[in-house]
């Protein structure tokens, strides 16, 4: 999913996890919460479907407090996470690259992006990386346009 910047920047490009997506996971968890709680019988059974609710809580909540996953302009990127975006300058991305691995018999795309440390936050080098379901968008065509927003940086 690919947004344009709600200021009318159109250079300003935003990529976050599908909200219907979201929404599928925050109804999953809730119904498997309800089951659990009320599900009759086998305490192996209502074990397994409260794990379940929670890392179906936990997935939801991660993907809708992160949003949005990758935001990218001229001057740089910002990468969201449990406490909020993180930005980077353009001088702070050492590298922007699609992987391409073959799982289950299919090639997998996704895109890695290494960054240092913003100025005053000594924070070491970072690999972050972004599959189709993160981005809402193919990490192809995400990589494809990051590299033409490197390039247009003076």
């Amino acid at each position: 999913m690919d947004n344009s910047a709600s200021s009318g920047d159109a250079a300003v490009r935003r990529w976050c996890t599908r909200p219907s997506l979201l929404v599928i996971a925050w109804i999953g968890a809730f119904v498997s919460l309800v089951w659990c709680i009320f599900a009759a019988g086998d305490p192996a059974g209502r074990l397994l479907i409260g794990v379940t609710a929670a890392v179906l809580a936990f997935a939801a909540g991660y993907g809708t407090r992160a949003r949005p996953r990758l935001v990218a302009d001229p001057d740089g990127i910002g990468i969201g996470g449990l406490r909020g975006v993180t930005g980077f300058g353009w001088t702070q991305v050492r590298e922007v690259k699609v992987v391409r691995v073959r799982r289950f018999g299919r090639e997998v795309s996704t895109l890695e992006i290494e960054t240092f440390g913003p100025g005053d936050r000594d924070i070491g080098e970072r690999l972050h990386v972004f599959g189709r379901l993160d981005l809402g968008a193919d990490p192809e065509e995400v990589g494809k346009a990051l590299q033409a927003l490197r390039r247009h940086h003076p």
